[in-house]
């Protein structure tokens, strides 16, 4: 279970050796799309952006987070909010 939380971050960039690694780093992926709210206040509050800049940074990560995913079943479950998510960030 340890190295299941010490290797689930995406952007560390760590090696997932087990199943169990796997699935919690792709629960944690999953969980970033019920979040956006979230990522638009880091993004305002703690990046300081504008407006236009945490739209296209919010984007970006969430376009990241769904090309992490390693499953073709995560990726057929979020596929749907991936795309709203698309149709209402992009220009």
């Amino acid at each position: 279970m340890e190295k299941c939380i010490l290797n689930h971050r995406g952007s560390q960039g760590k090696e997932r050796g087990t199943l169990e690694e796997q699935i919690v780093a792709e629960a944690d992926v999953l969980a970033n799309f019920d979040e956006i709210s979230g990522i638009f206040k880091a993004a305002f509050v703690y990046e300081g952006l504008t407006q236009a800049q945490a739209r296209e940074s919010v984007l970006q990560k969430l376009t990241n987070k769904f090309n992490q995913l390693h499953f073709e079943k995560s990726k057929e479950i979020i596929r749907p909010k991936f795309e709203a998510v698309k149709i209402l960030l992009e220009k």
